[in-house]
């Protein structure tokens, strides 16, 4: 297979230099609500993966709790992964089309791991912080400084390395003897590509 998004021949993935992941995190409540949240370490989420990864766990795994409702899928954006997950023509355009194979390989990888979060899940505490990326820095750029300067809250730029949200978002994950489980960090760059 190609890898995502670089419309390049040659870019065929033939091994593994570092593996892919799925990272997950399950809240749940006292009352029984829960939330299933996944990072796929992939370009991008078609609806047809999210739609059978549901369909997985419901069929695999039927005393988690996870539903439509309640699982949220994101992706890293790395172009160093797989492409054939899609029905949309225009996403597999450039990678010799759909594969079945790479589709159920990363569903049950998938479902698997959000299973795996619901049965490790134990008491705990969340805490949620965010701190400022200081201005100086050279974090990431963006790629449109026109709209970037468009927006009403910010102070127009001409260098794209300081048109960015530096805002740096976590969600910690401890057990209640204060020891971190996981976390999830929110921050907005392009950072799993190549270049």
């Amino acid at each position: 297979m190609m890898m995502f998004g670089w419309g390049v021949e040659e870019s065929r993935a033939e091994g593994v230099a570092e593996r892919l992941h799925v990272r997950t995190l399950v809240v749940r409540d006292a009352q029984g609500g829960a939330v299933g949240f996944a990072c796929l370490d992939m370009g991008y989420l078609p609806a047809l993966l999210r739609k059978a990864v549901l369909e997985d766990l419901a069929k695999r795994w039927p005393d988690v709790g996870l539903d439509a409702s309640s699982v949220m899928l994101v992706a890293t954006h790395s172009h160093s992964g797989q492409g054939g997950l899609s029905d949309s023509p225009f996403y597999e355009l450039l990678n010799y089309g759909f594969s079945p194979g790479v589709l159920e390989h990363v569903v049950r990888r998938t479902s698997d791991a959000l299973a795996g979060a619901w049965n490790d899940a134990v008491p705990g505490v969340l805490r949620l912080g965010s701190v400022e990326v200081p201005g100086g820095d050279r974090i990431a750029f963006n790629r449109s400084l026109r709209a970037y300067n468009a927006n009403v809250d910010v102070t127009p730029t001409q260098d794209s390395t300081e048109a960015v949200d530096r805002d740096l978002i976590v969600l910690r994950v401890e057990d209640l003897e204060g020891t971190e489980r996981g976390a999830v960090c929110w921050f907005p760059t392009h950072g799993t590509s190549l270049h």
